[in-house]
């Protein structure tokens, strides 16, 4: 997950939440807020932030007091942003046509071989970036 906090996948009726949520200097209540969301969406009506999502927010509203939105807000993200540091990603490759970048946590494959991948944007050969 990159900029969101949660996502819920109906075809394996499962809920992820962001690793960086997890961190205790972030105040529960995002954490508490993500999951009730991740939760509206497990309805069959809910599965996009249109009536039903926003009629089945504001009973929760209404019932625990949770203000559930549809997006991170500006404040939430900026304390989440301010607290998470992201991973290094050391392993890079480029596109030498329209210099798209792709990095990598490990050495996978694409890394290893990049001249056996193509860029998702131009369909040109992919090239190890020198460290």
């Amino acid at each position: 997950m990159t900029r969101c906090y949660g996502m819920f996948t109906p075809s394996k009726d499962e809920i992820a939440i962001s690793e960086r949520l997890l961190d205790e200097r972030i105040p529960e209540k995002i954490l508490e807020n993500t999951i009730i969301h991740e939760l509206i969406h497990t309805n069959t009506n809910c599965r996009d932030h249109g009536h039903y999502f926003h009629k089945y927010g504001n009973e929760v509203k209404r019932t625990l007091g949770y203000d559930i939105e549809t997006y991170v807000s500006k404040d939430a993200q900026l304390l989440v942003d301010s607290v998470y540091k992201p991973k290094e990603r050391p392993y890079v490759v480029y596109c030498p046509s329209c210099k798209q970048e792709f990095s990598y946590k490990v050495k996978g494959k694409v890394y290893m071989h990049p001249e056996m991948y193509m860029c998702k944007s131009c369909r040109c050969k992919l090239v190890r970036k020198a460290s």
